[in-house]
């Protein structure tokens, strides 16, 4: 049972997780825009963030 309900948390963790990004597209008014697009945007900011030195030393990958 310990690993249902841990199963359980994780996903409660993920779910709320995802609607504090969902909120975050809001707050920055691009909430209108294609997901596709949406996802585009932030898979070229993660390679624009990846390449700087910056990020590089505090480990985002």
């Amino acid at each position: 049972m310990d690993e249902v309900n841990l199963k359980i948390k994780e996903r409660k963790m993920r779910t709320r997780r995802l609607i504090e990004m969902g909120g975050l597209v809001a707050k920055a008014n691009l909430d209108h825009l294609p997901t596709n697009t949406l996802f585009g945007a932030i898979v070229s900011l993660k390679e624009t963030l990846t390449q700087h030195p910056m990020f590089r030393i505090i480990g985002l990958q």
